[in-house]
This record gives C-alpha cells, sequence and structure tokens, in this order.
C-alpha cells in the first residue's frame, strides 16, 4: 500500500498544477504518426477459487480467499483516430499470483506438557506464482482537457500467455505457539516440496479491463502519464478448476509522440480553375423507372384438424451412470451439472448426462432405502498408476452427492487402478473412458424401464396463403408451429401437415406460420387460435410412435444385463399380438472396423433371440435394421451410448 499512495499523491499533485499552467497538451492528432509509452506498474489481484487440490497438490478443504501484489511493466503503441480517440495495442508482464488460503481447520490434540486437550488451529495454503505476458487491444477516449493536463478513458480485452507457473502447498500451525507436527516436529509441514510446476495451464486467459489516465506535458513530444486500471480475468488459469482473478493496476511513466514530417501533412489541394467556357448543348436525360421491391405476405386461411388421445408406450432415456475426469485430475469436469437449479433440459442422451448426479440424488431421494457405492478408477499406468488418485475421484463425486441432500452414511466409496469393465488402453479414447467414478445403485432402479402413459395430440392441416411481388427464382422457407420446416419454390395455398403434443389442462393452442426468403431479411407471419374444445377427438389404444429403447452393453461385450433383460420382458408384456418390433446394433469407434461389426451384429442377434423367447406365445414380428450408429463418439458418454441396440415399434 506505500507505493499506492505514493502513486495517489502524485497525481493529487500534478492535477491540482495543472489547470495553472499554460498551452495545451497536445497537438493536433493529424500530426502524431504514433504514440509509444513505457510505464512500471505496480498490480494487486485479488483471487476468487473455488476447489480442492490442483494435480499435485494434497486436498485439505476448498479454498476460498485469495490475494498477492506484484511489480511489473508495460509497453503500449498508439495509433490517433478522429474525434479524440486512438486505437492501440498494449504488452503487459504482470505477476497475477499470491497466497490462497482455505477456511483454518480446528482439530483437537493432546498436550504431552500439560496433559490435556486443546485445539489445534491451522491454515492450508497454497502459494502460486503466475506470470504473464498480456496482449491488451485498447481503446481511448479523450472526453477533456484541464489546461495542459489531459484526462483520457479507455477499455479493452487482454490475452494473458503464461510465462511461469509454479505453485507451493503448505499447512501452518496457527495456534497454539508451543505446537508441531508430528512428522518434522515444525509448525509448517511443506506438502510440495518446495515450488512445483504447475500443469494444465489454460493459454491464454482471457479477460478486460477499463482505466482512467491523467497525461501532463514535460516536453515537446514527451508526456508524464500516471494510470488507475482494474483488470477481470473471465476464465481459469488451470482448465477444468474453477478460479477467478480481479484486481487494479497503478502505472506510471512516459509517453512519447512520434510525430509525422512536414512533407507528410497532406495541404488540402486548391480549387481547379473553372473550365473554359463552351457553348451550352442540349442533354438527353432518360428516366429509369425504379425497380420493384422484393415482397412477401402470408395468411393463414384455415385450419382443419381433430385431437388424438389414448395412452402410448414409452421407454426411459438411458443413462450412463459414470462420472469422466480428465487426465490426472480429480476435479469433476465443468461440463457435469452441480446445483438442481442449473438443471438441463432435453432429450438428447448425451446432453442429458450432464445431469448425471442430479439423477442419482433424486433417485435416492424416491428410495429411501437405497444406497450408492462410488467406484473410483484411473487409466493405470498412463495416470502413474497411483490408487490414491482413484479414490480422490470417488471422494469428489461424493461430496456433490452430499451436497445435494444425500446422507453420507448412504454413500461407498472404492477405489481400484482400473474400472472393473475397463476399456482399451491402446486406444486415447480408451485411457479417457477408464479415467471415471462408476455410480452403483443399490436397492434402487438406474431406469423405470417400460411404462404407459396418456397423451394428447392436435392433428390436422394448417392452409397457409404466399403471395409477394418480385419473388422470380426465390424459394420461401416456411415453418409452422408442430410441423417440419420445408423450402418452396412458388407461392399460392400450402397445406402444412400438424402434430402438436398437448400440455394436460390445455383450453387452446396458437398455431404460428412463419415465411422467409433466406439471406434477403424478406419475411412474413401470422397466427391463428385454436379452441380445443370445438374440435373432434379420436380414441387410439395404444401408440407405439414414440417409443425407442436404448439398450446399453459393456465394453466389447454382446452379454445382456439383467437390467436389459427386465426392459425386454416388460415390453413383450405391454405390446399386443400382431406387433413388430425393429431392432439396430451399434458399437462405438474404438478397435477394428470389422470387429465393431460384428459386435453390433452379435448384440442385435442376442437381443433378437432373447425376445423370441419371451414372445413364443404372441404373434410378433421381430425384424433386424442392420448397423446404426445414432450418438457423436466425442465423449465418452456418447461412445458409452453407442455400445447398445435400439429397440422401436414402427
Amino acid at each position: 500500500m506505500p507505493r499506492s499512495s505514493l502513486f495517489v499523491l502524485i497525481a493529487c499533485f500534478y492535477v491540482a498544477l495543472a489547470p495553472n499552467a499554460q498551452g495545451q497538451l497536445l497537438q493536433d492528432t493529424r500530426h502524431e504518426l504514433v504514440g509509444v509509452s513505457l510505464r512500471g506498474l505496480w498490480s494487486a489481484t485479488d483471487h476468487t477459487p473455488s476447489f480442492s487440490a490442483l494435480p499435485g497438490t494434497v486436498d485439505c478443504g476448498t479454498y476460498t480467499t485469495g490475494s498477492g501484489s506484484a511489480l511489473g511493466a508495460a509497453l503500449t503503441l498508439e495509433y490517433p483516430l478522429p474525434e479524440r480517440f486512438h486505437i492501440g495495442l498494449g504488452a503487459t508482464f504482470i505477476s497475477r499470483g499470491g497466497r490462497l488460503r482455505t477456511p483454518n481447520d480446528r482439530e483437537p490434540a493432546f498436550d504431552s506438557t500439560t496433559g490435556q486437550v486443546v485445539d489445534v488451529v491451522t491454515e492450508n495454503a497454497l502459494d502460486v506464482r503466475l506470470d504473464y505476458i498480456e496482449l491488451a487491444p485498447t481503446l481511448w477516449w479523450t472526453p477533456l482537457t484541464l489546461g495542459r493536463s489531459t484526462i483520457r478513458l479507455n477499455a479493452g480485452v487482454r490475452f494473458g500467455i503464461p510465462l511461469r507457473a509454479e505453485m507451493q502447498q503448505t499447512r501452518h500451525i496457527v495456534s497454539p505457539d508451543n505446537a508441531v507436527f508430528t512428522s518434522n516436529q515444525q509448525r509448517t509441514i511443506n506438502w510440495t516440496g518446495g515450488f512445483q510446476p504447475m500443469s494444465q495451464l489454460r493459454r491464454p486467459t482471457v479477460g478486460a479491463h477499463i482505466g482512467i489516465e491523467h497525461l501532463l506535458p514535460i516536453g515537446s513530444r514527451l508526456h508524464f502519464v500516471q494510470q488507475l486500471a482494474y483488470d477481470y480475468v473471465f476464465n481459469s488459469p488451470v482448465a477444468d478448476v474453477r478460479w477467478t482473478m480481479q484486481g487494479i493496476r497503478l502505472e506510471l511513466g512516459v509517453r512519447m509522440s512520434l510525430e509525422r514530417s512536414p512533407e507528410q501533412i497532406e495541404e488540402p489541394a486548391p480549387p481547379p480553375p473553372p473550365p473554359p467556357g463552351v457553348p451550352d448543348t442540349p442533354h438527353v436525360v432518360t428516366a429509369i423507372p425504379p425497380l420493384e421491391a422484393l415482397r412477401l405476405h402470408l395468411a393463414i386461411e384455415s385450419f382443419d384438424g381433430h385431437i388424438e388421445e389414448g395412452t402410448e408406450l414409452v421407454a426411459t432415456p438411458p443413462l450412463v451412470n459414470a462420472v469422466f475426469f480428465d487426465a490426472g485430475s480429480a476435479v469433476i469436469p465443468r461440463r457435469y451439472v452441480l446445483r438442481s437449479a442449473d438443471s438441463i433440459a432435453t432429450d438428447d442422451p448425451v446432453v442429458a448426462h450432464r445431469n448425471i448426479l442430479l439423477v442419482i440424488a433424486d433417485i435416492l431421494r424416491r428410495n429411501p432405502n437405497a444406497r450408492v457405492i462410488c467406484e473410483g478408477a484411473t487409466a493405470g499406468e498412463y495416470e502413474q498408476g497411483d490408487t490414491a488418485l482413484a479414490r480422490r475421484r470417488a471422494e469428489a463425486v461424493a461430496r456433490v452427492l452430499e451436497s445435494l441432500g444425500i446422507e453420507r452414511s448412504r454413500i461407498g466409496l472404492r477405489a481400484s487402478l482400473l474400472p472393473s469393465v475397463a476399456s482399451n488402453m491402446d486406444y486415447p479414447e480408451g485411457r479417457t473412458e477408464n479415467q471415471r467414478v462408476d455410480i452403483v445403485l443399490i436397492n434402487a432402479p438406474l431406469v423405470e424401464y417400460v411404462s404407459k402413459q396418456t397423451f394428447a395430440e392436435l392433428v390436422g392441416t394448417l392452409a397457409v396463403h404466399l403471395t409477394g411481388s418480385a419473388l422470380s427464382g426465390d424459394s420461401i422457407l416456411l415453418e409452422a408451429t408442430g410441423a417440419e420446416p420445408k423450402l418452396r419454390g412458388d407461392t399460392g395455398t400450402a397445406r402444412v401437415p400438424i402434430r402438436l403434443r398437448l400440455a394436460p389442462a390445455a383450453e387452446h393452442v396458437v398455431l404460428s406460420a412463419h415465411g422467409a426468403i433466406p439471406q434477403t431479411g424478406i419475411q412474413a407471419s401470422d397466427s391463428v387460435t385454436v379452441v380445443l374444445s370445438t374440435l373432434s377427438r379420436r380414441r387410439v389404444e395404444l401408440s407405439t410412435a414414440r417409443f425407442e429403447a436404448v439398450l446399453r452393453f459393456d465394453y466389447n461385450s454382446s452379454q445382456l444385463s439383467a437390467e436389459n433383460r427386465e426392459l425386454l420382458r416388460q415390453l413383450i408384456e405391454r405390446i399386443p399380438d400382431g406387433a413388430t418390433i425393429e431392432i439396430g446394433g451399434s458399437a462405438d469407434v474404438l478397435g477394428d472396423i470389422a470387429r465393431n461389426r460384428r459386435l453390433a451384429e452379435e448384440r442385435a442377434r442376442a437381443t433378437e433371440s432373447y425376445l423370441r423367447t419371451l414372445a413364443a406365445s404372441k404373434r410378433i414380428l421381430i425384424v433386424a435394421r442392420g448397423i446404426e450408429r445414432r450418438f457423436s463418439d466425442t465423449l465418452p458418454e456418447g461412445r458409452f451410448l453407442n455400445r447398445s441396440i435400439r429397440v422401436t415399434l414402427p
């Protein structure tokens, strides 16, 4: 703080003297070619972490606060723009390190000198050294001048390139004064053995800044510069860790204005002499009619439809009951949802996997006699073969379940070098899949299998009339509520088939139609309200149009699990005689293509064989669709879902 006080005093001194000085700060910016400034700085950084460990450190609680300060330097280049603006680039060497702390721990201990039990208070700290070169595209604006002084405001973005990143974790006894750690008979333990390099750095960090500058001329082209700036870094310096930084910079330096040479300054050219007189000649002016404007008009003429209602057969969407981790990390990746308020509503099982911890917690709440076991695992020798990492991963999942209201007594932990069903580690994707925690439910089903539910749908045809002008050759994209978008090449009346799922208590629905000519911005729309009580109703005994069951298999396996057999048994019980079942096999991208094809066929055959055993007393047609891969293989959960077969009822 002494440096900041000195800076404030100097700034106030110059601002007080500046209005009494004579002259102006800067010459006309049309004479300036570029502005260069060199500055020394002092920065103070406030850290807001929310993590319990980094790769190479020990989990001693969640870091919640931190701060640090350091000296640095900056070089900026500015180019003048009209209307009191400058644009340029700054390069800053800045240290954003500091000391991160967890809340102090209080533990009972035996005092051998007094024979009493005393409270020992310890502090866990993580000292980090983070040196960056930050490149900052910046815009300056000069709102006012005071005598010879000028006040400027600036703002910009900052891209940080790490030059040095080191960390040291210590635990220190705060009180009592006579307490020491038994392991080293010292008041401080250094968990990392000194400063160690940090891994998984984010390159670059991205942030923003705003600042205010005061400039005072000290020569014909030199100015004394003082700046107070605020920085905010949007992302964490370490990947997949919740950690933000913000701070202030106090800068002092010199700015030099490089001017154009006199011959480079463009003087306005004299006006050309008037042309010599010429005799008037008649001019023929041809009027060109304006082009006809592109127009589009849309109107809904009518809706003809009815309501279909009844029961339908549905299957619970598939779940991958595992949490996948980054290499060497026990921090749950940011793609997973950890709070109920952040739950993602989606029908895509790959996206829905982000909610897996919320789903597990909900199942445990609905089944009070159920328990869960978190089985942590690693990629073996690719992660230094350490079961301690597997246990930390299991503990991280357990902590989230506790935060969601699940009692710790209902959560068990296991740790092993490899998962019980390991993926092929000859492939990077296989190693990524093994870096996981399997979540095993006891006394509760993971999915609810096959069920019947009531439904109501609005079914009909929407008549939409399209007109316009200057539409020759243009396609019209027509969209409507409850319909697939379609491109039309002509105007006139379009009959759009509508199928819209209705809410249970709905009394009316609004059907909208929207037409647009792509890449022109020309569009039109209309809507109509349909009162549901005026429509006829048709009963559907059992609809299977939306049924789709995904049955997952273990890696490199075509054996039906007990859960899959139960799903197929419930399916056969609920479908009527004469139904058709379609089966599509699937495999992921790991391994040999021919082997994956055979595996997909084996899974389909195993499913078909078991269905025929169950359906011996029913006239059911079973059709194989062949091999298909529906889910993206980019993430491990997508590859797990592709190790499956899909069962549909067309």
